[in-house]
């Protein structure tokens, strides 16, 4: 699976994810050289995704209805970072430090959309791709 970064505009982050025929757009938190708490996207590189059955953000979905499954994806191994999860939301505000995904992309707003659908598309693709092993996310940035 690889996410490459597209556009940083010193506020959000746009990206492109591919896992085999499914691409999604993401959405992340700026780049900075000091890691700001919750306002600074990951570091590029090779990363582990694994399932997360106990969060906040996972019981949150469950309880509005709208997410079915009984995990969360979680990027493992992090240097610096803890508790990043792929998850929907449509804006910067939303990312808290990890990748947000959406079907669409408004690269003038920085915004993503379809965000919920295309988080179920996603985790229902991963489920697949955990039955043939290890997952892992490949994080390029923009050049």
């Amino acid at each position: 699976m690889l996410l490459h970064r597209i556009k940083d505009n010193g506020k959000a982050t746009l990206g492109i994810l591919v896992l085999g025929d499914l691409t999604l757009f993401t959405l992340e938190d700026e780049h900075r050289n000091t890691k700001v708490p919750g306002e600074t996207r990951i570091p590029s590189g090779r990363y582990k995704i694994i399932k997360c059955y106990q969060s906040s953000l996972l019981y949150r979905m469950q309880a509005n209805g709208w997410y079915p499954y009984s995990w969360i994806p979680t990027i493992e191994n992090v240097p610096g970072f803890t508790n990043i999860r792929i998850h929907a939301g449509n804006t910067e505000k939303h990312t808290d430090g990890c990748p947000l995904v959406g079907f669409t992309a408004d690269l003038q707003a920085m915004t993503i959309g379809r965000s919920r659908s295309a988080l179920l598309k996603f985790v229902e693709k991963l489920e697949t791709c955990f039955n043939d092993g290890d997952v892992y996310l490949t994080i390029t940035d923009e050049r």
